[in-house]
């Protein structure tokens, strides 16, 4: 399976990353999959059996509702990530 376009599997400072992301959504089982450097850092994540995704410079995140599993979540972020479905996280 290719990565989508634009994104990398090589975390910067992977270790701080997952801690920044743990203090900021409050979750504690976080992997951090993917990262992409447009318009600030985002970072894409899971925990559970859940898809986030955190944009550093806006400072927020979302839950991915659709799609589901991780294959078709890199392809159709590949293809066109304005349709995958995702709602805000809770504050």
């Amino acid at each position: 399976m290719s990565l989508p376009r634009g994104w990398t599997d090589e975390i910067t400072d992977e270790d701080e990353v997952k801690e920044m992301l743990e203090g900021a959504t409050g979750m504690t089982d976080i992997k951090v999959l993917l990262q992409q450097h447009l318009y600030g850092t985002q970072y894409l994540f899971s925990s559970g059996n859940n898809f986030y995704f955190w944009n550093t410079g806006a400072g927020d995140g979302v839950k991915v509702i659709k799609p589901t599993g991780k294959e078709e979540l890199w392809k159709q972020m590949d293809e066109d990530f304005r349709k995958v479905e995702v709602e805000p996280l809770d504050s």
